[in-house]
């Protein structure tokens, strides 16, 4: 293999990706289904799960989106997504690291890699690229790869994360933190989940601690790089949202896109945690949220 070099990049460059990003289970997937409605987006689709070598299926999938009928179809069809599968192919280890990802992972090659795959899912007349990433934050990497990239960050309070969490089949949780990709507790967290029973909603709320304390710290380097969108504020007023979410990611606000967003329904779900969960329950994780909670503006 050759020297890559600098240049060789530069033309392969994408410009300006948005990245919407969250500790999962935050509102992500809503907030991306909208935005990716914009008409100068190219985004990735279900379709890189199954086939990610196949990028030219998912250029399908965004080129039709405007189709009034085929267009409907494919969308429902192959959603947006996270599409791991792809990001995979671009670094190994990008879909489940045990730590988070930061600038000093990448390499030349691999930076040229994320870039040359990346261009290939570019539909023309979409010139800028979005894509939802959540778990680990992995701001100071993609920044690495993406110098020029924007970050919309959606948070939820902790509580409804956890609650929700607890309600899907692939959390981890359940085999002990031993077993889940968020490292080793430190003492003070084990004593916390030793002193509540090694109860599962203790352990659902470290988790959370533990991603937005690895967010606030990726996004201390970045300045005025990434943008902080809270659930609530999107479910409340999804206009208003929507319009400084464009306004960030220097994208017009456009009549079309208006049309789009009124279109999709926003409800919040944040009731679930307190109508679903015991008084116990719900003690046990504000308690060990409360630190984070606060900071970001929730009441206990």
């Amino acid at each position: 293999m050759g020297v890559i070099s600098a240049e060789n990049i530069a033309v392969m460059m994408i410009k300006k990706p948005i990245f919407i990003v969250g500790t999962g289970r935050s509102g992500t997937t809503a907030f991306n289904d909208i935005f990716c409605r914009h008409s100068q987006l190219s985004w990735t689709s279900d379709s890189l799960n199954s086939w990610p070598d196949k990028p030219l299926i998912n250029k399908l999938v965004v080129k039709s989106a405007k189709l009034p009928i085929a267009g409907d179809l494919l969308r429902r069809r192959y959603p947006p997504s996270e599409a791991y599968p792809f990001w995979n192919n671009c670094y190994l280890g990008f879909s489940e690291p045990c730590r988070d990802l930061v600038s000093a992972d990448v390499s030349p090659h691999i930076k040229q890699q994320f870039h040359s795959q990346v261009k290939k899912l570019m539909v023309p007349g979409r010139d800028r690229f979005i894509a939802k990433i959540t778990g680990w934050p992995r701001l100071g990497f993609i920044n690495e790869v993406f110098p020029d990239s924007k970050f919309i960050y959606v948070l939820r309070d902790g509580r409804a994360v956890a609650n929700s969490l607890l309600n899907i089949w692939f959390w981890r949780g359940w085999k002990g933190p031993q077993n889940w990709r968020w490292g080793a507790l430190s003492d003070e967290q084990q004593n916390t989940w030793e002193n509540n029973d090694r109860s599962y909603f203790t352990l659902a709320g470290i988790q959370w601690n533990i991603l937005v304390e690895a967010f606030e710290k990726a996004q201390a380097n970045l300045s005025n790089k990434s943008l902080i969108v809270k659930y609530e504020d999107f479910c409340h007023d999804k206009y208003q949202t929507m319009q400084r979410s464009c306004e960030f990611s220097e994208l017009q606000y456009e009549q079309a896109f208006h049309y789009q967003v009124d279109k999709f329904p926003v409800r919040s779900t944040n009731q679930k945690w307190r109508d679903g969960l015991t008084g116990l329950q719900q003690e046990q994780l504000t308690t060990v949220m409360e630190k984070n909670l606060l900071k970001y503006g929730y009441e206990l």
